[in-house]
């Protein structure tokens, strides 16, 4: 059995976070949280934020386009090197809009100086959130949600609401069977 905490940003609750992560090894329950890695300005930074979650058994990273416009790639880079140290699973996420051979890429040469730390995982931008907002939906990455399944659907996911949700993303939103 698993729990993974998402947001918003999952770290902007940390005492939280520490709580939940706690409870659920307690029951042994594993646990993943996905972050954009805003708290690993260094790494000292990261390694005292990752020690305070311990028991964490996977960290997802979201690097892409997106995040890396507002979340510098050396956050991502001290928080892999911070997971793999602390026995953490470490999974780099990639969002991508319409090439995805060149942006998971892109970013996995950003990530050269940690490659054997990490595992890559990538799909493409969904149509919500901020995507609404900032992306033409011609410019996204078709496929169809009903074949091709959420890496993450295996857990169930509590966002940082407090709710309990299936998934992040599109087939959380999307009326119809999924």
């Amino acid at each position: 059995h698993s729990v993974g905490f998402t947001g918003g940003e999952a770290f902007l609750a940390t005492g939280t976070l520490e709580y939940a992560i706690k409870m659920c090894a307690d029951n042994n329950i594993k646990t993943a949280v996905t972050t954009n890695c805003f708290w690993a300005n260094t790494k000292q930074e990261a390694d005292n934020k990752l020690r305070s979650l311990s028991q964490l058994t996977t960290i997802n990273l979201s690097a892409d386009s997106f995040h890396q416009e507002y979340i510098s790639i050396n956050n991502v880079i001290n928080a892999i090197q911070s997971a793999s140290e602390l026995g953490i699973e470490c999974n780099v996420r990639v969002a991508y809009l319409n090439d995805p051979v060149y942006e998971i890429n892109e970013i996995q040469d950003k990530l050269a100086t940690v490659s054997n730390l990490y595992k890559i995982n990538h799909q493409p931008v969904q149509y919500t959130g901020r995507a609404l907002n900032q992306v033409k939906i011609d410019k996204i990455y078709y496929y169809n949600i009903e074949k091709i399944p959420c890496f993450g659907v295996d857990s169930p996911l509590i966002n940082c609401n407090g709710e309990v949700i299936a998934c992040c993303g599109a087939p959380a939103i999307i009326s119809g069977k999924h």
